[in-house]
């Protein structure tokens, strides 16, 4: 979980997604497959609806339990500059669809970055 933050996105592939050891356990924590895929393939809403299911998971990890602010604030930053490296421009409108959020979440969220 904590590789999507530590490595760029083509290490992130490389190391993470497509290795053998990391796959063959994967699917038994719940939606972190959809996590890491929905990131990498640039499937925002559906990245944030798998942040969201693995909150329980984070929370509650003895690890990742102290961390899990800086954690939620970092992956979210890391999406949203991924997102708007593409674009020259891009409307509040087209940026909340593309992360199934509202428009009014999206520029609280963005304001404090």
């Amino acid at each position: 979980i904590t590789s999507v933050v530590a490595l760029d996105r083509v290490n992130f592939k490389k190391k993470v997604i497509d290795s053998p050891e990391v796959l063959s356990v994967m699917r038994q924590v719940p939606f972190l497959q959809d996590f890491m895929n929905n990131l990498h393939e640039c499937n925002y809403k559906g990245f944030f609806q798998s942040l969201v299911n693995l909150n329980v998971r984070i929370c509650t990890d003895r690890y990742l339990a102290t961390h899990k602010d800086w954690f939620f604030r970092e992956v979210r930053v890391l999406a949203y500059v991924q997102f708007l490296e593409s674009y020259k421009s891009v409307t509040m409108k087209s940026m909340a669809q593309s992360f199934g959020v509202s428009e009014t979440f999206l520029d609280k969220e963005l304001a404090h970055f």
